[in-house]
């Protein structure tokens, strides 16, 4: 999972916390199931590599962010967000806690 993607299609992208990896997991095994062009850099719980590597990024259809208040504050997510939405890329926000509302750069 940690290897880079083949870079001779797009990828859905998975952004998340640590805290919340075996649901993301889940839903990464799933996508990948259904055949899905699916990316996911486990390492520390955020895509911290994917923001260096310009070929990454050309490859991205989607990134798909699971957010919450850890991810709200961490500033790496915060750069990795900020750098995709510069790209225009498409970005889809799945919040995991229903009583909470994000704020700030979210």
């Amino acid at each position: 999972m940690a290897s880079s993607p083949n870079l001779s299609s797009k990828y859905i992208v998975l952004s998340y916390n640590k805290k919340h990896e075996e649901l993301v997991l889940n839903i990464y095994n799933y996508l990948k199931n259904e055949k899905l062009p699916v990316w996911i850099y486990v390492q520390d719980g955020i895509n911290k590599d994917i923001c260096q590597r310009d070929s990454i990024i050309e490859n991205i259809s989607i990134l798909l962010c699971f957010i919450t208040p850890m991810y709200q504050a961490s500033k790496d997510c915060q750069k990795q967000v900020e750098l995709i939405k510069s790209e225009r890329i498409p970005i889809i926000a799945c919040r995991l806690l229903p009583n909470w509302k994000p704020s700030g750069w979210l």
